[in-house]
């Protein structure tokens, strides 16, 4: 049988057959120190807040635009719209 192959050697723990193709499941990730822990669970964190604060500053732009009772209003909203990235498309 042939002896795994690798471009980042890993401590194999487990190893299944799928066909034509074998996954070795490997557990180096559990070495590693509770600051190193920490310090992946900060930077998950950091990029989720960025994720949702983008995501909120959108929808507010989006219930702003369909709220505005005139189409001056809407108009005013169309540039901070296509910064976010929204395309608008006029009826």
């Amino acid at each position: 049988m042939n002896e795994p192959v690798s471009a980042i050697p890993g401590n194999i723990i487990k190893t299944f057959t799928y066909g034509n193709s074998t996954v070795h499941i490997c557990d180096d990730y559990m070495v590693k120190t509770p600051e190193e822990n920490q310090k992946i669970w900060d930077e998950y964190n950091r990029i989720a807040r960025a994720i949702w604060r983008a995501a909120a500053e959108r929808s507010e732009l989006v219930q702003a635009y369909y709220a505005a009772e005139t189409e001056e209003e809407k108009e005013a909203l169309v540039p901070a719209l296509l910064e976010a990235g929204w395309r608008v498309v006029k009826k």
